[in-house]
């Protein structure tokens, strides 16, 4: 009561109505950014949080927390595997060395570090992915691998590329390797992969007889 008139204090969730002589419901769930995760119902003079499976409500009422089951209900819960939280969920996973990471089957993948991290990992140096690993090796020349021992060696195409010079002999150098011919002055042709003999500077190979261009058919002379 006041002095000449009267005025309504409303309990908490409501508010006074537009002449102030009733008390209306607030609706929280369309004026506040409530119950994150999951579905704000609201309620007379208060809201609900309806949260989705794997989820409560947090402390405050007002938001959905998820569960985190392997805290929970303890390594029982996976047995001899390792549990994985998820959002709203868990899983069960093999324990992984190293290296290795879960798989969908259920196995235990090889981590690709050269792949995952990029080349930042061996700056200047190349990256070479192994199991359960990596290693950083020398960027090599062409025609040069690297050694165990950090450096570069000279690879023998004669022995890793079979067959690639045909009939003529192959002579590894430091850093390629030559088609030689074994009967001088043949050269090797790269083309046919033969030994064929060397080109004329007018382009045809000796013995071939170039044919003498004929003569041109003159006009009759006149009597």
């Amino acid at each position: 009561n006041t002095d000449g008139s009267f005025a309504c204090t409303c309990a908490p969730g409501y508010r006074p109505g537009p002449r102030g002589a009733s008390c209306l419901d607030v609706d929280e769930c369309s004026e506040e950014d409530l119950c994150q995760s999951g579905i704000c119902t609201n309620t007379d003079g208060s809201f609900e949080c309806v949260c989705p499976p794997g989820h409560r409500a947090g402390p405050d009422l007002a938001s959905c927390l998820d569960v985190d089951e392997c805290r929970e209900r303890g390594p029982a819960l996976c047995g001899s595997q390792r549990c994985e939280n998820s959002p709203g969920s868990y899983r069960c996973v093999r324990d992984c060395d190293p290296g290795y990471h879960a798989g969908p089957e259920g196995t235990c993948d090889d981590v690709d570090e050269c792949q995952e991290y990029g080349p930042e990992i061996c700056g200047a140096q190349r990256c070479e992915n192994t199991p359960g690993s990596y290693r950083c090796t020398p960027a090599c020349d062409p025609g040069y691998q690297p050694t165990p021992g950090g450096g570069c060696q000279d690879v023998n195409e004669c022995e890793t590329l079979q067959g690639v010079c045909g009939a003529a002999l192959c002579e590894n150098v430091e850093g390629s390797f030559l088609c030689v011919c074994p009967n001088s002055p043949e050269e090797f042709d790269p083309m046919t992969g033969r030994c064929v003999p060397p080109r004329t500077s007018a382009g045809t190979f000796p013995g071939s007889q170039p044919q003498a261009p004929a003569s041109p058919v003159l006009p009759a002379r006149p009597p």
